[in-house]
């Protein structure tokens, strides 16, 4: 929520998760902190994944002001100890535009080289080792499809089963994902360029490809139950309205000289 709202860069999410499991993975936390080294841990992923970090009160005013300023900074020092200063790490985020570039059907439509004697274009030099058309495609469907890559990478943040998963592999998985979903390319010819430019697994890639598809099903079917509570909520609080008359006055009577019995 605090990333949504403060409108944070969408790499700053994943890197403050990682960092967070990074530092449980060390050793025990105390329930009581998991707020205040979660706050720690963002405030140390906007340092390092955008030009202006977040405060530190507003850290505070986000958690009603149930920690400090003072433990905010003390725990930034404890974070930066435990991981060595290493907070730098590379997440499935970092992958996903250099993956989108070496898709052809993906790239940005580029002018043809000119030569600068003759003033003659020529055809750019054609990628030897793609298999698959080369054809662009508009500023909208790219950034569609890096919206759906990074929301995917954002989503399997949140899962305890993929955290283990390198980021070169979460991010094919995520990218593939995201062009199969828009019907650009066929999901096998994304696969064999993600196997060759990540020097990865196919059947890896397939395995997070198929967990992922499942863990959206799973979060569509919560949200499916959640919407038919809430109608059904609203409808018995409908029926429970005041029925008014003509005049807009409630027709149950609000005075007791005024009941007929």
């Amino acid at each position: 929520m605090v990333c949504l709202e403060q409108r944070c860069e969408a790499q700053v999410f994943p890197l403050g998760v990682k960092l967070l499991d990074r530092y449980l993975a060390q050793g025990k936390v105390h329930k009581v902190h998991l707020q205040l080294l979660a706050c720690v841990c963002l405030l140390t992923a906007t340092k390092l994944r955008q030009c202006r970090a977040l405060g530190v009160d507003l850290l505070v005013y986000y958690t009603d002001y149930s920690i400090t300023a003072e433990e905010i900074r003390q725990w930034e020092q404890l974070l930066l100890v435990k991981l060595g200063w290493d907070v730098a790490s590379i997440t499935a985020y970092d992958f996903i535009d250099p993956l989108v570039e070496v898709i052809p059907s993906c790239r940005r439509s580029r002018r043809p080289r000119r030569n600068q004697e003759t003033e003659t274009p020529t055809s750019p030099v054609p990628d030897p080792v793609s298999p698959l058309r080369e054809s662009s495609v508009d500023d909208e469907t790219l950034s569609k499809i890096r919206d759906h890559a990074q929301t995917y990478v954002a989503l399997c943040c949140t899962e305890y089963e993929f955290m283990q998963t390198a980021p070169s592999l979460l991010a094919s998985a995520c990218v593939t994902l995201a062009i199969t979903d828009l019907k650009i390319e066929r999901a096998a010819n994304i696969l064999d360029l993600m196997v060759q430019y990540t020097n990865g697994d196919r059947m890896r890639i397939c395995s997070v490809l198929h967990r992922i598809k499942t863990l959206i099903a799973q979060q569509l079917a919560e949200l499916d139950v959640l919407r038919q509570k809430s109608a059904h909520v609203g409808n018995a609080a409908s029926k429970h309205q005041e029925v008014l008359d003509a005049d807009g006055n409630p027709e149950t009577p609000t005075d007791v000289q005024d009941v007929i019995f």
